[in-house]
């Protein structure tokens, strides 16, 4: 969609929105968003945090840190046996340069969904949620997040798409209010929380 023309329809409807620009840690933000996966933002917090204090550097955890770690301990902090096999998968992945995340940002949405998808345990849902929060893409819309649509089908301006099937991956400038204030502050991913934490709070 035309970013401008979507930011004009938001000053007009009285919204704000900011762009959060490309995180500063990638590995990070996937690290979490698969740990808080089908979570609540409570149980995804408390669990986060658990496991980000088994390492010294909690700030620079790299995937090596990961594959170094042995499965008890990883147990100890509250995740599964799938979420340790997710998150050594996506370690893998990153040492094996199979994804290289630097050269995410440059990449058009479609290829990076297709690069996070390769890892186990992240599915496009999640790497939508990447690519709205993590690579601030503004007008990504998570066609398969059933909490998007049902707000999305609440609101008379924006229930015309749906009912026609025209809601794609991208937010058309019409509707753009009416979706970004479902990301800030309503009905989608809650009470299952799968983006990096404090995207969901």
């Amino acid at each position: 969609m035309d970013i401008t023309a979507g930011r004009k329809h938001l000053k007009k409807e009285r919204y704000s929105v900011e762009a959060r620009g490309v995180s500063e840690d990638l590995f990070r933000d996937l690290l979490e968003s698969i740990i808080g996966q089908q979570l609540s933002v409570k149980a995804a917090g408390t669990i986060i945090n658990r496991f980000m204090g088994l390492f010294p550097d909690q700030k620079n955890i790299k995937p090596e840190d990961i594959l170094a770690r042995d499965e008890e301990s990883l147990r100890s902090v509250g995740l599964s046996r799938q979420k340790i096999s997710y998150l050594r998968s996506l370690s893998e992945f990153v040492v094996s340069e199979k994804i290289i995340l630097a050269t995410l940002p440059d990449l058009p949405d479609e290829q990076v969904i297709s690069h996070l998808t390769l890892v186990k345990g992240i599915g496009r849902w999640t790497a939508e949620m990447i690519l709205i929060f993590s690579l601030g893409r503004e007008d990504v819309f998570s066609v398969g997040d059933l909490g998007l649509r049902t707000a999305v089908s609440r609101n008379s301006k924006s229930r015309k798409y749906l009912k026609r099937g025209a809601l794609t991956g991208h937010l058309p400038a019409s509707i753009f209010g009416e979706v970004s204030t479902t990301y800030r502050g309503g009905y989608s991913v809650r009470p299952l929380c799968m983006a990096p934490s404090g995207f969901c709070s």
